[in-house]
């Protein structure tokens, strides 16, 4: 899970006062739409991209430095967001897992942007209003354009879309399906590899121990995505806290092979931390042929 670090701020056009039928049918008053406020007469469009602090909308990293130069807690409010954003994944995870399944055919071939609206209240507390699974991309001002130009370009390098055979897809996606209707493995998985995994996800051993070249296929694409992030944050599994990675991890409905194994690399101990998958694995290795050994 990403977020990136800039984004989009947006105020009402009129000041919030509660209570009262007077004020209840003041849209300017208590919705923050562009849309709906830039009709305002009191509305002020940004026209330079460099001054992303004046007007009704704001970057995200603008309202943050505001923040922090009124002596707001910035951190604890972007954590609080984390958090939210968090929470509402983990609620639709395994729906979201049941449908990549049934109909993705690769998991190199799918991605997300989600566009999160956030509300905070008097007490900086995050709401969440709701979330877009098609996120508006439009810009109209020169602010807009930076800022989601600059969302979509982090996006395109994150995800490193690659160039594969349609035809070519569709006969591996093909034969697998017929092996599955013959109770056969599509994957390529021995039966070894298929009881390993039910023997981690049920927490009899580690993925680390006895790694395959499938999972070190993973992490070598897990690590080199993190290398392209960019402008996005990685906040689960988080970059730099384990405590919090660990945290979320418990509230999961399924433990899944890959969320442990990824898991479980990003918790290694910190004298393993600067070695790089392939040397990691080979260590694996070496280990592994070292028990085979006949004993003199």
């Amino acid at each position: 899970v990403y977020i990136h670090e800039q984004g989009l701020v947006r105020f009402c056009t009129a000041k919030y006062e509660g209570g009262g039928k007077k004020t209840r049918k003041n849209r300017y008053r208590h919705l923050t739409n562009y849309s709906l406020n830039k009709n305002n007469k009191n509305f002020i469009r940004n026209i330079d991209a460099d001054r992303d602090d004046v007007g009704h909308k704001w970057s995200l990293r603008a309202l943050r430095a505001w923040m922090q130069d009124k002596g707001h807690d910035d951190a604890k409010v972007w954590n609080a967001i984390e958090d939210l954003v968090m929470k509402t994944l983990l609620a639709v995870e395994v729906p979201i897992n049941t449908n990549m399944q049934l109909h993705v055919p690769s998991r190199n071939n799918c991605f997300q942007l989600l566009g999160f609206d956030v509300m905070l209240d008097a007490a900086l507390k995050p709401w969440l209003i709701e979330v877009n699974t098609q996120p508006s991309l439009a810009s109209d001002s020169p602010m807009d354009k930076r800022i989601k130009a600059a969302v979509v370009t982090d996006t395109l390098h994150l995800i490193q879309v690659r160039e594969y055979d349609r035809r070519r897809l569709a006969d591996v996606v093909e034969r697998e399906k017929v092996a599955r209707l013959h109770g056969e493995r599509g994957s390529g998985r021995t039966n070894t590899d298929n009881v390993r995994r039910r023997e981690v996800c049920s927490g009899q051993r580690t993925a680390l121990s006895g790694m395959t070249e499938d999972d070190l296929e993973v992490l070598s694409e897990c690590e080199a995505e993190f290398g392209r992030a960019g402008g996005f944050v990685r906040v689960f599994p988080s970059e730099q806290d384990d405590a919090k990675t660990l945290h979320w991890s418990r509230f999961f409905e399924s433990r899944r092979y890959y969320n442990i194994l990824l898991l479980e690399w990003v918790t290694r101990p910190r004298e393993d931390a600067g070695l790089s998958v392939a040397q990691y694995f080979q260590r694996v290795l070496d280990s592994q042929a070292r028990s085979k050994r006949p004993a003199p």
